[in-house]
């Protein structure tokens, strides 16, 4: 059997050489990875070129076109329904109206 300092330096060594297995296994499995996305994305390009981009669907657009003249509908009865309202809106001599010259909730200084 050999001392101790023999033994630490055999098993510093194993140490140093399992790292290194370590490090080139990542190093070739990043190179096959690599390689793999860059020739993968090379043909999906090649086939998506060849058949060209996806052309929009008319279903879609008529979707849309109705979504939109739902929501333009919407905004119409919400505006006729709170333009009709009989009672105006508060003006700045409203005892309701916040102005300049109070804070909101203030009560009105003449009455």
């Amino acid at each position: 059997m050999g001392s101790l300092e023999t033994r630490g330096w055999d098993l510093a060594s194993y140490l140093l050489l399992d790292v290194l297995r370590y490090l080139t296994w990542a190093l070739v499995g990043g190179l096959i990875a690599i390689g793999a996305c860059c020739y993968g994305g090379h043909a999906a390009y090649l086939a998506w070129h060849e058949k060209g981009p996806p052309a929009p669907r008319r279903h879609q657009r008529a979707q849309e076109r109705r979504e939109a003249a739902r929501g333009i509908a919407a905004i119409e009865a919400f505006l006729a329904e709170h333009a009709a309202s009989p009672e105006p809106p508060p003006g700045p001599g409203h005892p309701r109206a916040s102005g300049p010259d109070r804070a909101p909730g203030e009560p009105d200084p003449d009455p």
